[in-house]
């Protein structure tokens, strides 16, 4: 029969490894944000035209996680256009991508057309918006000129915030 300060040991070093394992494993599921490297990605567009975060560099990427069912994505939406006309095209780009696999490029592009989006839109974005930690719609992410996240955002912004984060970057 072992002794009290043996079996003592062998519990504490099970408890250490038990801690340590925990630990690795749980380390992974810190939430994505600002200062993270924004994770690489590749979707179509509704015009099934490719496109990469490492396309993007060099300029502001705002990315727009939505659905076309969505009531908030439209309010979304709305200051995002207002936006885009206040933020030099030339540095900043924006690209929406529809969060939902179980919509149609078909009904994406609808969505595109019916809200004149003068921007990229991309469908198929689920497994873009699980890298991203997508849990909400809509989802904005910016990202700097090195592929840095540098505001992330879960439902609608005002604005005023979103701009002060893209100007932050100018």
């Amino acid at each position: 029969m072992p002794s009290r300060s043996a079996s003592a040991k062998v519990l504490v070093v099970a408890l250490v490894s038990v801690t340590m394992l925990l630990s690795l494993c749980l380390g992974g599921l810190s939430p994505i944000g600002d200062g993270d490297e924004a994770p690489d990605f590749t979707v179509l567009d509704v015009d099934d035209v490719p496109h990469n975060l490492t396309d993007y560099r060099g300029r502001v990427l705002v990315v727009d996680f939505f659905a076309t069912w969505c009531g908030p994505c439209y309010v979304q939406l709305d200051t995002l256009k207002d936006l885009r006309d206040e933020v030099p095209e030339d540095q900043v780009a924006f690209l929406l991508i529809d969060n939902d696999d179980r919509e149609s490029r078909e009904k994406v592009t609808k969505y595109r057309n019916d809200n004149k989006i003068t921007w990229p839109v991309a469908y198929g974005g689920g497994k873009v918006g699980q890298d991203y930690e997508v849990d909400a719609i809509p989802t904005t992410v910016v990202i700097d000129q090195d592929g840095v996240i540098q505001y992330y955002h879960v439902g609608t912004t005002s604005k005023a915030d979103l701009k002060e984060a893209i100007q932050d970057l100018l």
